[in-house]
């Protein structure tokens, strides 16, 4: 900090790049620093990434190889094209011409580079697919403690590059599809975790839950099929029959109760009984949920007709509650003791899954309750073909992908093998399909739930279709484009050059509408006409990774058209921002700044959509980015009640904070004289 020792920042930096890089040396990986250095030079200095990522996971990890740590190598892009320029552009030294472009390395879509990608994806998959809703609380979100990133990224290892025998691999890329088939495996892994938000993640828990209820009073026996299914009799088809696991009518288990379901995320409240099952048909009773009482002993029905629990062990567990002595059964036989005991490889020879199915659960690593629900996908989901309609999963999947992933068909077909074991709409009883084991359900249970899981997934957290890289140097390549392999954490932006206003502006000569009075649009009614998507006009002013809207009209964004990534949008000057069911608004990563800020007596209407604040990195700990920025930001601007600013927020809008590591995060502010009103309860925040 002083002009004594100018040289002192460079020397510690250097003293610490002799100490941790030039004598660095790993007997484990066989990997040294001198010898790689050298045989980086002797091949000639070619673009080779994986040398530089190396060096680069050194001084940020402390380790070398891409999967030496949990933690990413953030800014890994960048410091690729930094060394490429210093050593080609600055240093010349390999003197290529100027005038001929650098050709652009085509990526290898191979396991390795999904593996990359998904961990350029953490913090995105992390804030908005391992999140969990505590229904005591109308459903405020958290971060789910029973499914969570690493373990899951270890089981899709185990899945794909290892597999499961037999050609059951879990399908993440296919490289000698390139692109295509990368893209088609990233739709694949959507539509897994989309049903598994679906089916456990929501829940917080590895084990099924009751959600089937009558009258409000949830059958105990519901341990032995919701949905109408009776789980224990769920037997293979006959060319796998022998796989089905027996039923042990005195077996006694019971499930594990998350910790998010006892006090103190249960407010005035007792938790639901967990799933279980023991000898004797006598009747189990009911939890009464007006009560929030226990009625043993007496004759109540789930809706199979059960009323005691005997043999009903095979409730759901792991990542897709896995359900059924069928499911179990081919589990047992592929990756568990039977396997094992048949001279077969085994991944857990020491788990009977038909004996013992709690193991899934009781994992403390969290893997095996991935692994299982992917075991799952494969086997029900990938496998999938129905010879009487001539219907597969693969070609339906590729089809969709090469049909710009548009349309809900494919989306409902695959949501309705999971939960009713056949392709075919409600309106058809899979009995039509003889080729894979159907359930005796007639509901789609969480259609919905699954198909907007899954929108979101591949349009905010993947950012499909993924294209291929492009050199914005090539000659007539003018636009500045920048697309990259593996999209990383890119470095901060610096703080926008024009704030909205310049100085403070004097109180303005209007009439200032009432907030207490009715909003200027209808709950009832759409903020536009139907069919007619208003585009933004010429009106919003655009700074740097800002957008303005400040004319006094109405704005809305409801489809992909008229949203925004990567923006910050200030509303200001008595103007009304509307946000409807297919628009999403999210800030740039890396800023203090808010998704959206509303200033100077304007409205914002949130009836549906998503609103994404910044995500901030731990390694960029520097002024104003430090915690990343709030969501929606609603400020009068002048502290003054006549220029308040107003917000509403209504069913269907999903407002998530900044998110960041070590819990330095964005957040919803509202500041001096604005008003915020809640119309409705069941919107989502995580803050």
């Amino acid at each position: 900090s002083g002009v004594a020792y100018p040289e002192l920042k460079f020397v510690v930096a250097l003293f610490d790049w002799v100490d941790r890089i030039q004598s660095y040396s790993n007997v484990n990986s066989e990997w040294e620093y001198l010898p790689q250095l050298k045989q980086f030079v002797d091949g000639g200095m070619e673009e080779d990434s994986q040398f530089i990522d190396d060096v680069s996971s050194i001084l940020t990890r402390g380790c070398d190889g891409y999967f030496c740590s949990e933690q990413t190598i953030h800014f890994m892009e960048e410091r690729r094209k930094n060394f490429e320029a210093l050593i080609y552009d600055v240093f010349n030294l390999r003197g290529r011409p100027d005038a001929l472009p650098r050709p652009i390395k085509q990526p290898k879509y191979d396991f390795e580079h999904a593996m990359r990608w998904l961990h350029s994806k953490r913090s995105k998959i992390e804030g908005n697919v391992f999140v969990s809703e505590n229904n005591a609380l109308d459903g405020i979100p958290f971060f789910s403690q029973a499914f969570k990133f690493e373990p899951f990224l270890s089981a899709l290892r185990t899945a794909s590059d290892y597999g499961f025998g037999n050609q059951r691999d879990f399908f993440i890329s296919d490289e000698n599809k390139g692109l295509r088939g990368f893209n088609a495996g990233l739709v694949n892994l959507a539509l897994f975790l989309a049903n598994a938000m679906a089916e456990s993640i929501i829940n917080d828990s590895c084990d099924e839950v009751h959600w089937e209820k009558n009258d409000g009073k949830y059958a105990i026996a519901n341990s032995c099929g919701q949905n109408g299914r009776e789980y224990s009799g769920e037997i293979c088809p006959r060319w796998e029959s022998f796989m089905t696991c027996n039923v042990d009518i005195e077996a006694e288990m019971q499930a594990d109760v998350p910790g998010t379901a006892i006090p103190p995320f249960l407010i005035d409240m007792q938790p639901l009984p967990p799933f279980q099952c023991r000898a004797g048909t006598n009747p189990v009773g009911y939890w009464d949920e007006a009560t929030d009482t226990l009625h043993e002993n007496e004759a109540f029905n789930n809706t199979n007709g059960r009323t005691d629990v005997e043999g009903c062990c095979f409730w759901g567990r792991g990542a897709l509650l896995t359900r059924g002595t069928c499911n179990y059964g081919k589990l047992n036989f592929f990756i568990g003791a039977q396997a094992a005991a048949q001279g077969r490889p085994s991944m857990y020879p020491d788990i009977d899954f038909c004996t013992n199915p709690g193991a899934i659960c009781n994992d403390d690593s969290m893997e095996t309750r991935y692994v299982v629900g992917m075991f799952e996908w494969i086997d029900r989901v990938q496998r999938y073909y129905d010879s009487n309609l001539d219907w597969s999963y693969l070609d339906e999947l590729y089809r969709f992908v090469d049909n710009g992933m548009d349309g809900d068909v494919f989306i409902d077909s695959v949501s309705s093998i999971i939960v009713r074991g056949c392709h075919l709409s409600l309106n058809h009883p899979c009995s039509m399909s003889t080729s894979h084991l159907s359930v005796d359900t007639d509901r789609l249970i969480y259609g919905l739930e699954r198909r907007m899981n899954f929108k979101n997934i591949i349009k905010l957290v993947f950012d499909m279709p993924i294209v291929a890289p492009t050199d914005d140097r090539a000659p007539g390549n003018d636009n500045g484009s920048e697309t990259s392999q593996i999209q990383t954490t890119r470095r901060p932006t610096f703080r926008p050059t024009f704030r909205p206003t310049f100085k403070p502006t004097p109180y303005p000569f209007m009439n200032v509408r009432d907030p207490t009075m009715s909003p200027l649009v209808s709950p009832d009614t759409s903020l536009s006409k139907p069919g007619v998507p208003p585009e933004p006009t010429s009106s919003p002013v655009e700074w740097s990774d800002i957008t303005v809207y400040s004319d006094g009209k109405i704005h809305v964004i409801n489809n992909g058209a008229t949203s925004f990534r990567d923006e910050s949008i200030v509303v200001t000057r008595n103007t009304t921002l509307g946000l409807d069911q297919g628009g999403f608004i999210e800030a740039p990563l890396n800023t203090d700044w808010p998704a959206i800020r509303i200033s100077i007596s304007s409205r914002f209407i949130g009836r549906g959509g998503y609103v994404n604040g910044s995500y901030a990195s731990t390694s960029f700990l520097e002024g104003d980015y430090e915690n990343g920025g709030e969501a929606i930001h609603v400020n009068n601007g002048q502290s003054s009640p006549e220029t308040a600013s107003y917000a509403e927020f209504y069913d269907g809008i999903h407002v998530i904070g900044g998110d960041a590591p070590a819990g330095v995060g964005g957040e919803w502010r509202g500041q001096c004289c604005a008003k915020h009103h809640i119309k409705q309860s069941s919107f989502f925040f995580i803050i």
